[in-house]
């Protein structure tokens, strides 16, 4: 038992006892907290359910009489109150140290079964890897509670100064004037029936967001990183034929341009994964690993049905977690992520609509933009892209023009407004 710690717990304790209102501010941060001086955690649930009650907590007796039933003595209260208790308003600086404290006894905790589990013969190494995702991204929560002026004040600042506004954009002139790009944070499903672009359209954007500078990671659960690049070197040139790069029949001087393109890509921070059977805790572990080495700017998953779920659920609650998780993800990262989803069959031949997204109406609840992507027939160039569901914007019908054998879509055009 650390005396920095005890001395942190007395104090909050005390500053409960000589000012209630501490309870308010600091309650929630505590919820998971394990007290280590005991007579901190005999009281504790006693002056939170005095508070939640309205009882007088300043007044010493009524906790006596219900701390009586505890063990606690009026000489530990008294101590409390009289030497231990922190000075009013220093709250948060206790609280602080305890939820570090707090994450520094887990991750101790973490350690030493992963040493356990390691050197048992018994332990699939993959299910270690799973363990330890979940444990160490299961952090302690924190609120952020802070003025509505200030933070008012901050939203303000972004019409001042540009840079400070952090989104990428598409690309597509009037998806980004409907959706103004993806923001921090935000979780944006693109969704479609097999072979219509998706995959395409959202390569298209990952490079377009590269190449404004912004760190992007393209994680395909699908496609070989090499078939990914082939598209990407289709789209820059359409002299390049896809099944030419791949089984390496380019001509010299199709090399040459090809060659270019290569070398341009260098320069542009576009990473590419291409993983197969990743489930979302190592699909998150991938994520967060990529943004602790490089700040992301987006971060693409191709497809949301590929990620493996819990094989012993139904499948929509397997998916339900899974969205739940990747804007959970989002959040925590302040990075946007745009995750593609296959719709069901029921929409095939007709215009998509949110109640097709396969699987779980959760896909629909979590996604801060929803953009179903279709087309009459699957050679058509005609397509329409509809912003079924836009949380800070208006929705629409966007008709695009696909050209297949560069993998690219471009904007023909708008219309703003209910398409229903």
């Amino acid at each position: 038992m650390s005396e920095r710690t005890v001395h942190h717990e007395r104090a909050l304790v005390g500053l409960a006892i000589t000012d209630p209102s501490t309870i308010d501010r600091i309650e929630i941060e505590l919820g998971s907290y394990s007290w280590t001086d005991d007579v901190c955690q005999r009281l504790w649930p006693i002056l939170t359910d005095m508070r939640r009650k309205g009882d007088p907590i300043a007044d010493t007796r009524a906790i006596a009489i219900l701390a009586r039933q505890k063990d606690i003595s009026v000489a530990d209260i008294a101590k409390l109150v009289t030497s231990d208790a922190g000075m009013v308003g220093n709250d948060s600086y206790h609280l602080g140290f305890l939820t570090e404290e707090s994450d520094r006894r887990r991750l101790r905790r973490v350690a030493s079964e992963i040493l356990r589990r390691v050197e048992s013969p018994k332990e699939d190494p993959c299910e270690i890897q799973d363990w330890v995702a979940k444990q160490i991204y299961s952090t302690t929560s924190r609120t952020d509670t802070r003025n509505a002026g200030d933070i008012m004040m901050e939203v303000i600042e972004q019409s001042k100064n540009r840079k400070t506004v952090s989104m990428v954009e598409t690309g597509l002139a009037d998806v980004d004037r409907c959706i103004g790009g993806f923001r921090a944070g935000q979780l944006v499903v693109l969704a479609a029936r097999p072979s219509v672009g998706k995959s395409a359209l959202a390569a298209q954007i990952a490079i377009h967001g590269a190449k404004e500078e912004n760190n992007v990671l393209f994680v395909s659960l699908e496609m070989s990183s090499q078939e990914t690049v082939a598209r990407a070197l289709a789209m820059e040139c359409g002299e390049l034929d896809m099944r030419s790069i791949l089984n390496g029949d380019l001509a010299s001087h199709e090399i040459h341009k090809a060659e270019q393109i290569a070398n341009a890509y260098t320069k542009i921070p576009l990473r590419i994964e291409d993983r197969r059977g990743l489930n979302i805790d190592r699909l998150a572990m991938l994520v967060r690993s990529s943004a602790a080495k490089r700040k992301l700017g987006l971060v693409v998953i191709d497809y949301l049905g590929l990620i493996v779920g819990d094989r012993k659920k139904p499948r929509w609650e397997s998916i339900t977690e899974i969205s739940n998780s990747l804007k959970t993800l989002a959040q925590t990262e302040q990075i946007p992520i745009l995750a593609l989803c296959q719709l069901n069959r029921d929409s095939e031949g007709e215009v998509p609509k949110l109640s097709h997204l396969r699987d779980s109406g959760s896909i629909e609840q979590d996604a801060d933009i929803v953009m179903l992507l279709h087309r009459e027939k699957r050679n058509a160039v005609e397509t329409e892209l509809f912003i079924a569901k836009n949380r800070n914007g208006p929705i629409a019908k966007i008709q695009l023009e696909y050209e297949a054998k560069r993998f690219e879509f471009r904007t023909a055009f708008s219309d703003f407004g209910d398409f229903a």
